[in-house]
């Protein structure tokens, strides 16, 4: 018998158990809404498990929390960074070559975009981002649709050795949801790659820049 009953989430909550159900290791962020329920839901979890197979940590910044987990990504585990569309701006450095080596562990970036500035400085919508760093962006529009894809944006990620953003808005955070997630399985509680033994894969540099831009191309096709 499935050991969860049926209860009514919040969007955020969905999220954070879709990370953990993917079997999540590491989760970076830096504070921002939307998307702070996110790692609050996934804090409450670590704290509550005797031995929490995730590791959570509030970075000086966005820019740090994505080589965290680009480092989490090349030893083999699954990492999500939680971001809003400001914070986007700051981490695009190194997702500006992260994107042509490609990921090793899933990877994820939470953005939460805030049309209308409700919590933030600017009003910008990030999704033009997408079109610059080149790799696939997913939008739930409900509870259950953000376990569901978060879930199988990791999938993603591994499958076509691509980052993943998971797009999320203010609105999408205010609404309540009623789904049955599902019973975590050994093999994403257990889920580790190992660490990539192909050191020059991760070292873009003139000489190879632009074929890995046409790898990129065919990943995404």
């Amino acid at each position: 018998m499935n050991s969860y009953t049926q209860r009514s989430f919040t969007p955020e909550e969905a999220l954070a158990q879709g990370a953990i159900s993917a079997g999540v290791r590491l989760v970076a962020s830096y504070p921002g809404s939307p998307g702070i329920g996110v790692m609050s839901a996934l804090i409450e979890h670590a704290s509550t498990k005797e031995k929490a197979e995730l590791y959570i940590e509030w970075p000086v910044n966005e820019r740090v929390a994505l080589e965290m987990g680009i480092g989490a990504s090349m030893a083999g585990g699954r990492s999500l960074i939680c971001v809003k569309s400001v914070g986007m701006n700051v981490l695009l450095d190194p997702l500006m070559t992260f994107n042509l080596t490609g990921v090793h562990g899933g990877l994820v970036i939470l953005l939460g975009d805030d049309p209308g500035a409700y919590g933030s400085q600017n009003e910008q919508d990030a999704r033009l981002l997408v079109h610059l760093v080149e790799i696939p962006l997913l939008e739930p529009s409900s509870a259950a649709e953000g376990y569901a894809m978060m879930r199988t944006a990791f999938e993603l990620s591994e499958r076509f050795k691509t980052a993943i953003i998971l797009r999320i808005t203010r609105s999408f955070t205010q609404q309540n949801g009623t789904f049955l997630p599902n019973k975590k399985s050994t093999d994403a509680h257990t889920r580790y790659l190992g660490l990539v033994r192909e050191p020059y894969r991760f070292v873009p540099y003139p000489g190879n820049a632009v074929e890995m831009h046409r790898e990129q191309h065919r990943r995404l096709a």
